[in-house]
């Protein structure tokens, strides 16, 4: 609560994966999918963002939310990873090719599982 959406996602990035001194590029979308949690069903509506930073340390998943990787790859290494990603993060990172990505020779992906 007191949280633009931006800022939300800049506070959760940092936390969940240890990443600082992030700036946000611009928003690409949004998605949803449906999870079980005290038996009900709930819709979860997420923000998705591109981001810069200039922060040079390793990322570091936050383990109690259940992340176990956290890291940077470049755009070439997409492939090898996929089968590891939920398909939410499939659709925005195709979303992000398609329409927003405009030199991918320095690009970095941060990719949580």
């Amino acid at each position: 609560e007191g949280e633009s959406i931006a800022e939300t996602a800049i506070r959760e990035v940092s936390e969940e994966c240890g990443i600082r001194h992030l700036q946000i590029q611009e928003h690409l979308k949004k998605t949803y999918h449906i999870y079980f949690e005290d038996n009900h069903f709930k819709m979860k509506m997420t923000h998705w963002y591109t981001m810069l930073t200039r922060d040079n340390a390793q990322p570091a998943p936050q383990q109690e939310e259940g992340i176990r990787i956290a890291e940077f790859i470049n755009l070439n290494q997409l492939n090898e990873k996929y089968d590891n990603m939920y398909a939410n993060i499939h659709h925005v990172i195709t979303y992000f090719l398609k329409h927003k990505h405009k030199d991918n020779h320095e690009d970095r992906i941060d990719k949580r599982t």
